[in-house]
């Protein structure tokens, strides 16, 4: 039997009771379902009313990515091995990273706007592109980002960042997980699908942009008869559904799946809200 000592120290059984315990667990498939029928006036009444958010201030905006936020700081608070829990936070890490990078570009102070739910400090996200030096993140993004500030267009930058942080997170992946690895692996197929599909929009040629592909084998969408956007909607639903594969079968998995029930939880209402945004303006003009 585990004493209170023992249950007191940062272990997955640990992580595990917290997890039971927190006074912010995701909605339910019910409680997204009521928001979805919900007018905009109802929205924050019935937030509310479900507990969500429970100490978060701000507008409805500002509570979902504080929400959000707050969840990921719970993982990192309770997780046994830190390490591995942050490369679950790289799409977070990319966010950032592009979010400085363009805003390099356009000489403006973004720093307002960083997600504060990545695992890599804001500050040194943010030194490390106005010095042009990636090396205290990792020797992988400073390899991968060299002479990233001459670069002007926007849509290279944000593929060479996202390229630059899976790969840093990918060798750290095969060195401390297979499933995490496996999943980064379908992830990044996926991801070239997407960036493929992309630039057909754009009138581009892949061949001139292979360097800007995620380094993982996949099907590419060249004989593939579908719309872009059958394309990129089928893409998106692989990432899903690789990341709840990631959520069985490993210690981590608890804490792997809280925090992506967070994430999918952040994203849905930030859709719904959009919608009802959408509709209420449509009633006004009506």
């Amino acid at each position: 039997m585990m004493t209170q000592n023992e249950f007191a120290k940062k272990s997955y059984e640990y992580a595990v009771g917290a997890i039971k315990a927190t006074s912010h667990p995701p909605l339910t498939e019910e409680g997204l379902r009521r928001l979805s029928e919900a007018d905009l006036s109802d929205f924050p009444r019935l937030l509310d009313e479900l507990g969500w958010g429970r100490g978060i201030e701000g507008n409805l905006y500002e509570r979902i990515q504080g929400e959000f936020e707050y969840a990921v700081a719970f993982i990192r608070d309770i997780s046994p091995d830190l390490s591995l829990t942050d490369l679950l936070l790289f799409e977070e890490d990319a966010q950032n990273l592009k979010l400085f990078l363009k805003g390099q570009l356009i000489g403006r102070d973004v720093t307002e706007l960083a997600n504060k739910g990545g695992s890599i400090p804001i500050e040194i996200i943010r030194g490390s592109v106005e010095a042009g030096d990636f090396s205290l993140i990792s020797e992988t993004l400073d390899r991968e980002l060299k002479g990233i500030e001459e670069e002007k267009d926007p849509f290279v930058i944000s593929s060479r960042a996202d390229r630059a942080i899976f790969m840093h997170t990918l060798e750290l992946a095969r060195k401390k997980n297979t499933a995490l690895y496996e999943m980064l692996l379908k992830y990044g197929g996926a991801k070239n699908r997407i960036s493929e599909a992309r630039l057909r929009l754009m009138g581009q040629d892949i061949e001139g942009a292979k360097d800007l592909l995620l380094p993982v084998e996949y099907t590419s969408i060249a004989q593939d008869g579908r719309s872009e956007d059958e394309i990129i909607e089928e893409a998106k639903e692989t990432i899903s559904h690789a990341m709840y594969e990631l959520r069985s079968g490993e210690n981590f998995a608890p804490i792997a799946e809280y925090f992506f029930a967070k994430k999918s939880e952040s994203e849905a209402l930030r859709r719904l809200l959009t919608q009802c945004e959408l509709q209420n303006k449509g009633a006004n003009v009506q």
